[in-house]
């Protein structure tokens, strides 16, 4: 019997998720270690280069943390250094499989904002649930790095109330409750505020479409939007 896709993906990524990280850990003051080991990742046969590198696109977080210029300079290594053509295995593994690590994002600061902008033209993947396409992920990353890092995401916070109007509606629902939910379980009152004013001044847009004004003002149906349900479960 033929091995499951997804069980050999997993495997894949765990064994190079280990190989990265033994390898910073080994190696922590030895930059040059860590990217000989990653170079020689991405030299393996064609058929399991594109596993490898969504498993590096998972690991760059890990990265980016242990070393700022290093990863800095692996980026175009990892991501395939394609901006304007499209999104690369990597750059998708990275949004749906990861949380955003503040210094990675800043790092993949130009690929967030090429990812916004194709937005409207996105290809679709009804295949998956909507918290695992690269789309609505988008969203979750923005969102969580708006309400996390206020001081020190710049303008994160206008590409992610560009999502807010530009997004499928049910991907904007999708990213705004597991932004919503994170903050709720921090017990963070501050970041669910932040969340809404995001919310109130993307609703206030003038570019925002009168069913947009009413999602992000109401919520889907007759439910209200999560933050303020989040809100009233946390101590004031």
């Amino acid at each position: 019997m033929a091995p499951d896709n997804r069980d050999f993906e997993l495997h894949a990524l765990t064994a190079t998720l280990r190989m990265v990280r033994d390898a910073v850990i080994e190696h922590e003051d030895e930059p040059a270690r860590v990217v000989a080991t990653v170079i020689e990742l991405l030299r393996c046969d064609p058929e399991i280069l594109r596993e490898r590198r969504r498993s590096l696109g998972v690991a760059f977080g890990m990265l980016a943390t242990w070393n700022v210029p290093v990863a800095r300079g692996l980026e175009p290594l990892v991501f395939e250094g394609r901006l304007e053509t499209g999104p690369s295995p990597a750059w998708e593994a990275w949004l749906v499989w990861s949380n955003p690590v503040l210094p990675a994002a800043r790092i993949l600061r130009r690929r967030y904002q090429l990812a916004v902008e194709r937005l409207p033209s996105a290809p679709d993947s009804r295949d998956v649930p909507p918290a695992l396409r690269p789309d609505c992920r988008l969203g979750v990353h923005l969102l969580l790095l708006v309400l996390f890092a206020p001081e020190d995401v710049g303008d994160f916070s206008g590409l992610a109330e560009r999502f807010l109007l530009e997004a499928e509606a049910e991907h904007v629902v999708v990213a705004l409750r597991a932004a919503a939910l994170a903050a709720s379980r921090a017990l963070d009152a501050s970041a669910l505020e932040r969340l809404q004013e995001l919310v109130d001044r993307a609703s206030g847009a003038s570019r925002a479409t009168p069913p947009r004004c009413v999602l992000l003002r109401q919520g889907p149906g007759t439910s209200s939007f999560p933050a303020k349900w989040a809100l009233g479960g946390l101590p004031r």
